[in-house]
């Protein structure tokens, strides 16, 4: 048979041109092979396949202009949008309202729990179900084959919207003493990628902290928006996107409820030459977009030590991630980069050293956790059990004498040698809340800056974006502050 090529392509954001290629794909997947290509610098068709964009150390860039750049003699090319890493706190995460997706995540949620539901026993039975299957349109039948591969949260297509009422600060539901059953309850966490700020769910997944609190979780990797939309439907229970918090900030009925890292663990890393943020004046900085956190820091740090900024005393080079931005720094095509520990290390190996850490100057936090309004009254003592177990896990992360086993559970978790597990572990440790908690003072910062880089118009205040009623009560409980 004859190969065919099939482009989705269209000048125009936001049209559904992954969507489209994802779906009809998995289609065409279910009688022939198929070959899925992601030219997108975001990688939203990789995510959707449930494979790790961070983990792919060669990308479709890298085979478009390799041979050229060989020709010239260099090994790489740096630029906006390569071999892009997603930072939540960095960049667009949310898809596109043009995608429609509140209804991509309803259909991801139905597919996902059937999917988790009982087989067909007999033959009879599978035969239905397949006459069932085929009796639906072709549309659906490409938005429903995605899905399967896409394997992302669960169902609650038929559970009514939740109304303006309900977006405001809505009570707890009333105190019941604790459940005495030994039951086990199931619930979905959403992660974006295998980075540090999720380390404590994994880790207290594996020690059995949430075992103990009688709640199985089932951890599962997808965006942010059928996160989102999952929780508001009630099948997602938590979600670690960072970039959530958003959701809250333009009235969705989502509430921040825990921190994972209360400080930025992202520090400036300049060349051996460069002793203080001083001297970066005639220099380059290398950022993740000309927007984003990153550059808003980069330029609050240079400002603090008496410089202009970007476009006076420094100039900024834009590179798409703060993975772009190290490999710059090594290539010493930038004077300086402020970037996570992960890739920090890479630098501080070639001779690069730190002279400004960004929890001097901000407040912010990272690996915001977040659930629904609905929820945190219908469900709260599921969130309590939740918060209870991440909370053992921040406080065994933290403790010294757990620093062997921690270490080697970073090595494996972010893939990377024992040497360099050792290296992040020591060098994030403190960063992780010891309490799931962030001060008020981090979480009034980063509501007003959203507030700046989305262009609202009016005052968010921290009731309308947080809910720590639960998180106190915990932290009670177990004698914390």
């Amino acid at each position: 048979m004859t190969g065919r090529v099939l482009a989705v392509a269209n000048q125009k954001g936001g049209v559904g041109k992954t969507t489209t290629a994802v779906n009809v794909a998995a289609y065409l997947a279910l009688g022939v092979r198929v070959l899925l290509v992601d030219l997108d610098p975001q990688a939203n068709a990789t995510s959707s396949l449930g494979l790790d964009a961070n983990g792919v150390e060669l990308s479709t860039y890298d085979a478009l202009i390799g041979q050229e750049l060989r020709d010239q003699g260099y090994t790489m090319s740096l630029g906006g949008g390569s071999n892009l890493m997603r930072e939540p706190r960095n960049g667009r995460i949310f898809e596109y309202a043009g995608e429609d997706p509140i209804l991509a995540g309803k259909l991801r949620m139905r597919c996902f729990a059937g999917h988790r539901r009982k087989q067909p026993k007999s033959r009879r039975e599978s035969r239905m179900a397949l006459s069932v299957a085929r009796s639906f349109s072709p549309s659906f039948l490409l938005i429903l084959a995605g899905v399967v591969l896409n394997g992302v949260a669960v169902a609650g297509l038929d559970r009514p919207g939740t109304s303006s009422a309900q977006m405001e600060q809505t009570p707890l539901a009333q105190k019941a003493p604790e459940e005495k059953s030994t039951k086990v309850e199931r619930i979905v966490a959403a992660i974006p990628v295998r980075a540090l700020p999720n380390v404590p769910l994994l880790m207290g997944i594996k020690k059995g902290f949430y075992q103990q609190e009688r709640l199985k979780i089932d951890v599962v990797q997808m965006g942010s928006t059928p996160a989102i939309t999952g929780m508001m439907t009630g099948d997602v229970a938590v979600d670690f996107h960072s970039s959530a918090i958003r959701a809250p900030v333009t009235g969705r009925p989502i509430r921040m409820i825990g921190y994972m890292v209360d400080r930025l663990n992202w520090h400036l890393y300049a060349k051996p030459e460069i002793k203080r943020v001083e001297d970066l004046k005639g220099k380059v900085l290398a950022v993740t977009d000309v927007g984003g956190n990153v550059t808003y820091i980069s330029q609050m740090m240079l400002e603090k030590h008496g410089l202009g900024g970007f476009g006076k005393d420094t100039e900024m080079f834009p590179t798409g991630s703060m993975q772009s931005s190290t490999l710059a720094l090594l290539a010493r095509q930038v004077d300086a980069a402020l970037v996570g520990t992960e890739m920090g290390i890479k630098a501080e190996a070639k001779g690069f050293h730190v002279i400004a850490r960004a929890s001097d100057y901000v407040p912010l936090g990272l690996g915001g956790i977040s659930t629904s309004v609905d929820t945190l009254k219908n469900r709260s003592n599921t969130i309590k059990r939740f918060l209870r177990g991440t909370i053992k896990s921040l406080q065994y992360i933290r403790s010294d004498r757990n620093k062997l086993e921690a270490a080697e559970f970073f090595a494996n978790f972010l893939n990377l040698s024992r040497g360099d597990a050792e290296l992040i572990y020591a060098q994030s440790k403190d960063y992780y809340s010891p309490n799931g908690s962030i001060s008020r003072e981090g979480l009034r910062f980063e509501i007003s800056l959203l507030v700046q880089q989305l262009g609202l118009k009016k005052e968010i205040s921290i009731d309308e974006v947080a809910d720590f009623r639960l998180l106190r009560e915990i932290q009670t409980e177990l004698g914390l502050k």
